[in-house]
């Protein structure tokens, strides 16, 4: 019975992680605007590297073209 309340209890803490609950990694709770700050800042990274990770796989792409070709 002990195994299933610790993978009840760990399957809890993922949710909670998942949900954006940073307080099961110790770390102190936000308020909104700082939260809804952070979310921003990860999405405006994310659009800031999507051409260069696009490039990135067309040019791994032709490579592996070119190395099948022959």
């Amino acid at each position: 019975m002990t195994d299933r309340l610790e993978t009840e209890s760990l399957w809890t803490k993922f949710t909670r992680l998942w949900s954006g609950d940073l307080g099961v990694l110790g770390v102190p709770p936000m308020d909104d605007y700082a939260a809804g700050r952070m979310r921003v800042e990860q999405i405006n990274t994310v659009i800031r590297y999507t051409q260069a990770m696009m490039l990135a796989n067309i040019v791994n792409g032709l490579v592996l073209v070119a190395a099948l070709w022959t």
